[in-house]
């Protein structure tokens, strides 16, 4: 009995070894923006002088992943911003050359609004090695005179890290294990 015990235990040990080594994890990257003034204890950037009609503004999210990430699992942007009209913007995010619509700007003319977009899966393959830099251009499609106020943009989510090398020394050592046990079973 305390032998079949020992190869239970050995066996759980080999069966939950790779899943510890998946377990998802958190990552963020924060954009801050400032340069033409501070409002309500934020600091902002004035994206347009109300002059002009159309304008097109493109910032980076870079990631570094320790560990390394083998996939992403979610991913969201939240963009603080203020003084956007009724007529509302666009949030565009770009990875590969291609545009990908991800959502509008929501009204924002009288306070701060911290706007949350979701970044869409097909996005989340363009990793290189273990960092990501996803790129988000904001354009005003109208000809109005808004003077879009930025605050920061907070690009978050969670990924599986690629499987690291002490889970495997666990899965080895597991099934050193249960070749010691099974010699002692035979005797």
């Amino acid at each position: 009995m305390k032998k079949i015990l020992i190869l239970l235990m050995g066996l759980g040990l080999i069966l939950t070894a790779p899943l510890v080594s998946y377990a998802a994890l958190s990552f963020s990257n924060t954009v801050d923006f400032y340069g033409s003034g501070t409002n309500d204890g934020r600091t902002y950037y004035k994206l347009n002088d109300g002059n002009t009609g159309n304008f097109v503004y493109t910032y980076s999210h870079d990631v570094t992943f320790s560990p390394f990430v083998a996939r992403i699992t979610s991913a969201e942007i939240i963009l603080s911003h203020k003084k956007n009209s009724d007529t509302p913007g666009e949030v565009w995010l770009i990875s590969g050359g291609t545009d990908t619509y991800i959502g509008q700007l929501n009204w924002s003319e009288n306070s701060w609004v911290d706007q949350s977009f979701s970044v869409p899966e097909p996005l989340f393959g363009v990793i290189s090695g273990g960092s990501w830099s996803l790129e988000v251009r904001l354009t005003e499609e109208t000809t109005g005179t808004d003077k879009i106020w930025l605050d920061k943009s907070v690009l978050s989510g969670e990924y599986i890290p690629v499987p690291i090398p002490s889970a495997m020394l666990l899965l080895g050592s597991g099934l050193v294990g249960l070749v010691v046990i099974r010699r002692r079973i035979k005797k």
